[in-house]
């Protein structure tokens, strides 16, 4: 199984020339860098919600439009209309991933639930949920319009083979949590579920926090290695995973500048096995066993600081 993965690697990486790969890491290194000291996801959350939109849509297709870019030389598209319908897709991808940063105002619905009171807690609490269904359902939709008759839901089918190695890709995360969780950065980050303890969340809310967490995990497979890969394999085959690679980079902004240069290769390595197995089942599984590990990792370095 590892034998066949890392051909597959391989033969992804073969199919880009030495330019192709330099444009790739200059661009990656701007972006992280441009981010990392103007902190561009920080100051596109302070804005109203009609240019929040827009710049975060604006952010996200810069990145995938640059991933196409590079991958173009590839690339053998044919017939106008099949160039229209994957530019459509890419577009609306950004707008509505643009969508899910942006828009808060749920926030009104939890306070008319819950009260004035404990708004901010249910919000912290219930704000993941919100986020996951900004994904499945559009995507959902989108599937039942276009895909329904001829694939399943972007990649929600059982893997064949390959449990096993999802399960070493996972172990081998945990010695690299553990390095993340001496720095403080990172520190200072995680756990996210101190969001909830902070305003007065019981036990109840924090297991409530991270149930969700984890779902939000799942939207965002299904968002990125499901529609972003496997949606648009039809128009550009594998080099749909270094636009989605990129896009997925860029929504790591506002986190450890680390955690945004890994997100990546992991979302590289996630879109390739998607790309090979049809399934993203695999992908959400290791996606949130880091994600839970990275909130356990951080707590207990915190109760020992």
């Amino acid at each position: 199984m590892i034998k066949d993965l890392i051909g597959e690697l391989k033969n992804y990486l073969r199919a880009f020339s030495l330019t192709q790969g330099l444009l790739l890491l200059a661009f990656a290194a701007l972006s992280v860098g441009l981010n990392h000291y103007y902190h561009i996801e920080k100051q596109l959350h302070q804005l109203d919600f009609w240019p929040s939109l827009a710049g975060f849509f604006l952010m996200y297709a810069i990145h995938v439009y640059v991933g196409l870019c590079i991958v173009l030389p590839n690339i053998n598209l044919s017939g106008i209309k099949a160039q229209w319908r994957m530019h459509t897709l890419w577009l609306l991808a950004c707008l509505l991933f643009a969508f899910r940063a942006c828009f808060t105002y749920h926030g009104w619905w939890i306070e008319s639930v819950f009260g004035a009171e404990q708004a901010l807690l249910k919000f912290r609490v219930f704000n993941n949920v919100f986020r996951a269904l900004y994904c499945i359902v559009p995507v959902f939709v989108i599937w039942l319009v276009h895909e329904s008759e001829h694939q399943c839901f972007y990649g929600l089918k059982p893997l064949k083979s390959q449990y096993k190695l999802y399960a070493y890709m996972l172990l081998a995360m945990l010695p690299l949590i553990a390095l993340a969780a001496c720095n403080q950065s990172f520190l200072s980050y995680y756990p996210r579920a101190n969001k909830v303890l902070e305003v007065g969340g019981t036990w109840l809310d924090l297991c409530l926090y991270e149930l969700f967490y984890g779902l939000d995990f799942v939207s965002i497979e299904l968002f990125f290695r499901g529609f972003m890969v496997i949606a648009f394999i039809r128009y550009v085959g594998i080099y749909a995973v270094l636009p989605m690679s990129l896009m997925y980079m860029s929504i790591h902004y506002g986190k450890p500048t680390g955690e945004a240069i890994s997100s990546f290769f992991g979302g590289s390595l996630l879109g390739v096995m998607s790309f090979y197995s049809q399934s993203i089942l695999g992908g959400i599984f290791v996606h949130i066993g880091i994600a839970w590990g990275m909130e356990i990792g951080a707590s207990i370095a915190h109760a020992y600081k």
